[in-house]
C-alpha cells in the first residue's frame, strides 16, 4: 500500500488499457507498457513537485541531481519516439499522418522542458546549490504541466487503435526496437535508475510489474546495481528497490 503522502499526485497516474478492458492482444499490451512508462515518468514529476520546498540544503545538491534526471530521462523517451517510433510506424503502415498529433504535443511543452533544465543547470554553477529555490522549480514545472500530462494520457488509446494495422504492423517488434534505442541514449547510472525506482510493481494489483520483461540478471542490475551510483539522489524516489512504495523522502 502506497504511503498517505505520495507519488500518486498531484499529476493523476494512467489506468492502464489491460486493467480497463481485461483485454490481452498485443496493441493493448502494449499501450499498456506505454502507460506503465508514463506512470514512472508521472510519480517521478510528482515525487519531484511534492518535495521541492521541503528539501534541506544540505540536500539540494542531491536532489537537484535527482530532478535533472526526469528532464534527461524524459527527453531520451521522446526523442525515441520522435527518431524511431513516429517514423518507423508511419513507413510501416504507409499512413504518413499517423501520430503527427502525438509529435506535435510534444513541442507544446518542449519549451517549459528546457526552461527546467536550464534552471537546474544554473542552480548547479552555485557553490552546494545554494541558489535552489523550491517555489521556483515549481512554477517552471506548473508551466507545462498540463501540456505534458495531456500528451502522456492522448498517446495511450492512439497506441491500443493500432490495432487495425494489425495485418501489416508488427508492434510488438516496433515497441522492442523503439525502447532500445531511449535506453541506449540514457545515462544509465544517472536516469535509467529514476524510471526503474518509480516503477511501483504493486500498481493495479501488480498487472505490470514485469512491464519490461527483462531476463532477472538485467532486472537485478537495473534495480540493484546501477543505484549503488548517486545512491543519494534516489531517496528522493517513490519506490524502493524491489519496486514497492516508500514514504518520500521530505514531505510537509
Amino acid at each position: 500500500m502506497a504511503p498517505a503522502t505520495w507519488a500518486d499526485r498531484p499529476v493523476p497516474l494512467l489506468p492502464t488499457p489491460q486493467y480497463l478492458t481485461k483485454k490481452s492482444d498485443d496493441y493493448t499490451v502494449q499501450a499498456s507498457v506505454m502507460a506503465t512508462i508514463h506512470n514512472a515518468f508521472i510519480r517521478c514529476f510528482n515525487t519531484i513537485y511534492l518535495q521541492a520546498l521541503h528539501v534541506q540544503p544540505t540536500d539540494y545538491p542531491t536532489f537537484v541531481g535527482y530532478a535533472e534526471a526526469w528532464v534527461i530521462g524524459l527527453a531520451s523517451h521522446h526523442n525515441g519516439e520522435e527518431e524511431h517510433f513516429f517514423p518507423e510506424l508511419r513507413k510501416r503502415t504507409g499512413d504518413d499522418q499517423l501520430m503527427t498529433e502525438n509529435e506535435e504535443q510534444h513541442h507544446r511543452f518542449h519549451g517549459g522542458m528546457e526552461r527546467y533544465r536550464a534552471y537546474l543547470a544554473e542552480v548547479k554553477r552555485s557553490r552546494g546549490c545554494r541558489d535552489f529555490d523550491g517555489r521556483k522549480l515549481i512554477g517552471i514545472m506548473d508551466s507545462f504541466k498540463d501540456a505534458l500530462m495531456e500528451h502522456l494520457a492522448d498517446e495511450i488509446p492512439t497506441i491500443q487503435a493500432l490495432e487495425k494495422y494489425a495485418g501489416k504492423l508488427d508492434l510488438n517488434q516496433l515497441m522492442e526496437e523503439t525502447a532500445e534505442h531511449s535506453m541506449g541514449s540514457m545515462p544509465k547510472l544517472s536516469v535509467i535508475p529514476a524510471v526503474f525506482l518509480n516503477h511501483d510493481v504493486t500498481y493495479e494489483g501488480g498487472l505490470m510489474a514485469d512491464f519490461g520483461k527483462f531476463p532477472a540478471v538485467m532486472e537485478f542490475t537495473l534495480r540493484r546495481i546501477f543505484p549503488l551510483w548517486n545512491y543519494e539522489w534516489w531517496k528522493f524516489a517513490s519506490c524502493d528497490k524491489t519496486g514497492h512504495p516508500k514514504g518520500l523522502h521530505c514531505v510537509g
